[in-house]
């Protein structure tokens, strides 16, 4: 069966969410619901045809594939916002809706994703639509250019059973450590402490903080000049409380959080 087909097939039982990774920080989230959300799905080889990056693993699926509800972006970089991928998505889902912060969706038009299709959030703004409220977060996406992602967002999802925070490309910040009032059970953390982003260690802290129940690891397998150990990850955690349970997914693979029989 194909991820495609096994994302359209899945029943998620109540109190449960069903996550999908699809590499470097993309994932599909389905609900109990039946709400299909992708966050930041890398698909094509936009990274290699604009600064030589070729990716390490194949897409587990085409962008023509995907059915979705929502699809998000945290900020604007081709291995977050793909420019190959999205203008596909949105061609073969007519009712799904776009979302990013300013610099994304202001892309997303000009990628010729209509402007009804898509919709901003901003740092602090929530959207809340049928069972899902999506509430972007503050992040500090910054190294040398530091007008390069001015206004990366996380995401934390609520899907009424299961919430989840994506941390999207970003350092550790003091102000990330309120995203715990938003109670998230799982925490998507990037990890490979380049480039704007937080190394393992403050990741797993972020994670203690915000008193997630489990936490997956993102942004390390997709290029072989900006990855990282995802076991230096789970080390870390253990070494911070142990509270926080590490959950290290491969490509394609699909996960059930708290983990229950699926048809």
């Amino acid at each position: 069966m194909t991820i495609a087909a096994e994302i359209q097939d899945t029943c998620v039982p109540k109190e449960s969410l069903a996550v999908w990774s699809l590499g470097q920080a993309g994932f599909v989230f389905k609900s109990s619901k039946g709400t299909v959300v992708y966050v930041d799905p890398y698909l094509g080889d936009s990274c290699n045809q604009l600064y030589g990056l070729e990716r390490l693993l194949a897409p587990p699926l085409a962008a023509s594939a995907v059915r979705a509800d929502f699809v998000l972006a945290t900020h604007n970089h081709a291995d977050h916002l793909d420019p190959d991928a999205f203008p596909v998505i949105a061609r073969h889902n007519a009712t799904a809706l776009f979302i990013g912060p300013s610099s994304c969706t202001n892309a997303m038009r000009e990628l010729g994703i209509p402007a009804s299709q898509t919709y901003t959030l901003n740092h602090d703004d929530v959207l809340h639509s049928g069972s899902v409220r999506i509430h972007a977060t503050f992040a500090h996406h910054v190294w040398g250019d530091p007008d390069d992602a001015p206004d990366a967002v996380g995401y934390m999802i609520d899907f009424g059973d299961v919430r989840a925070y994506i941390s999207g490309d970003t350092l550790y910040h003091a102000r990330m450590e309120g995203i715990a009032d938003l109670q998230p059970h799982l925490a998507f953390i990037c990890i490979n402490g380049r480039w704007g982003n937080m190394p393992a260690p403050e990741a797993a802290h972020l994670a203690t903080i915000l008193r997630a129940q489990a936490a997956v690891p993102t942004h390390y397998n997709m290029f072989a000049n900006n990855t990282a150990d995802p076991a230096d990850f789970s080390s870390a955690l253990a070494s911070e409380s142990g509270t926080v349970q590490p959950l290290v997914l491969t490509p394609g693979q699909r996960v059930l959080y708290p983990e229950r029989d699926a048809s």
